[in-house]
């Protein structure tokens, strides 16, 4: 299962998720870095929301000679997952860049002792000293640390003390070595190298200095054409690049794609399509790569993204709709993009460039005591879904329920787990 969830996790255009590959297993823990280890977290966690998790705790019933599922490991695996959970939201409320001095005051310190008192329950150290360690004493002291020194960010050196050398070595190899004026120029020196990289990367990014960064690409990756075979009347992908090599997608899919835009182009040219569409975020001067390819790199690439539905389309339900601006947000895999700016008289579809999807049937629901875990179903009848590229609101991380049919785990971007955990 934790092999399954590795390569799943790989795959998604919500690419600010830790590290999820581990090709040789996660039972040797002091091989992976602190990073590394935060997404073993989080594949674990994952594991044991699995509606097919229950299959895996067994234990063997002596006088029916079976096994069942042994419920007291079950609960104390989902102790765990809850633990784990507040863990990966306190780890992500620590590496914000900012903090507000209200939260470290007010809320902070009974978060973090709540922490502690869960952790203490669940892991039960015996061995040692057990949890008597300055390792675990000091997350009390977190909340001072921060308004003293700032966030943990600043001060961290996690990264095999590679900071050292640059925020220790350098500037004390060009101070004075005297004990009244050592600190103050080895400070001074730090501050001056922090506000020189600052004004440098301004100036490289600055619009009337060096340029805006350019626009991203819409279409993107390999191009093919949906084109109909003459003998059975049915379709097949081909590769613009002269590949004879058919790409491959479902056929029934396939069929149903090209009977419903075949008409609408010159029928020796094919449907064009895409397999990437590129989208720039004005806001954070972040390029998002969507990805619907049928075959990248030996198996197919199909990322989730979030698609906003209004009450037109027919696939919503009204009681999901935001009474706002009747507008709902859901989840959809994009299989490919088709490039319809050639297109001529569809009746519902103008020219433009737009994402073939397969979208969950509502707006995903709670899924019980993980609150940045939300559960959605789909259809099980081969369909699809075509979007305008416009209506993608933002990246999503969707994964196959394992144990349940046609069911997705939706996660929380971790940008908003600190919310989570200081709420």
């Amino acid at each position: 299962m934790i092999s399954t969830l590795s390569n799943t996790c790989c795959r998604q255009s919500d690419r600010t998720f830790p590290r999820f590959r581990f090709p040789k297993g996660i039972t040797n823990l002091s091989c992976f870095t602190a990073a590394e280890q935060v997404g073993i977290i989080l594949v674990c966690l994952l594991a044991i929301s699995m509606r097919g998790f229950e299959s895996v705790v067994l234990r063997y019933n002596q006088s029916k000679k079976s096994y069942a599922v042994d419920h007291d490991l079950l609960g104390r695996c989902q102790d765990f997952a809850t633990l784990f959970e507040s863990m990966l939201t306190a780890e992500a409320w620590m590496n914000q860049n900012r903090h507000k001095t209200s939260e470290i005051k007010n809320v902070a310190p009974s978060k973090i002792t709540h922490l502690m008192h869960a952790f203490k329950n669940v892991v039960n150290r015996t061995e040692g000293n057990g949890l008597k360690i300055p390792k675990f004493h000091q997350l009390k002291h977190l909340p001072r640390y921060i308004l003293k020194f700032g966030s943990p960010n600043n001060f961290s050196t996690s990264r095999c003390e590679s900071h050292h050398i640059q925020l220790s070595k350098k500037p004390a190899a060009t101070a004075q070595k005297r004990d009244e004026c050592f600190e103050t120029q080895v400070g001074q020196r730090i501050v001056d190298a922090i506000v020189l990289t600052r004004a440098t990367q301004t100036l490289l990014v600055s619009p009337s200095i060096g340029g805006t960064k350019k626009e991203a690409a819409a279409i993107y990756g390999t191009r093919f054409t949906v084109v109909k075979l003459e003998l059975g009347g049915c379709f097949c992908a081909v590769p613009m690049n002269g590949s004879k090599s058919q790409l491959p997608i479902e056929q029934k899919l396939l069929d149903l794609f090209g009977q419903a835009f075949h008409a609408y182009f010159p029928p020796n040219d094919g449907i064009p399509c895409f397999t990437e569409h590129k989208r720039l975020d004005p806001t954070t001067n972040q390029t998002f790569i969507f990805r619907g390819h049928p075959m990248f790199r030996g198996k197919s690439w199909n990322d989730w993204a979030l698609f906003k539905w209004n009450s037109d389309d027919s696939s919503v339900s009204d009681q999901s709709l935001d009474s706002a601006d009747d507008t709902i947000d859901i989840p959809g895999r994009i299989l490919f993009f088709l490039d319809a700016t050639a297109m001529a008289n569809h009746p519902d579809y103008e020219p433009g460039l737009y994402a073939v999807t397969q979208s969950l049937l509502k707006k995903p629901t709670s899924c019980g005591r993980r609150s940045f875990l939300s559960k959605g179903s789909m259809s099980p009848k081969v369909t699809f879904v075509v979007c305008h590229v416009d209506s993608i609101v933002d990246v999503s991380f969707v994964i196959p329920n394992i144990g349940a049919p046609n069911e997705y785990l939706v996660l929380q971007s971790p940008v908003h787990w600190p919310e989570l955990f200081i709420k």
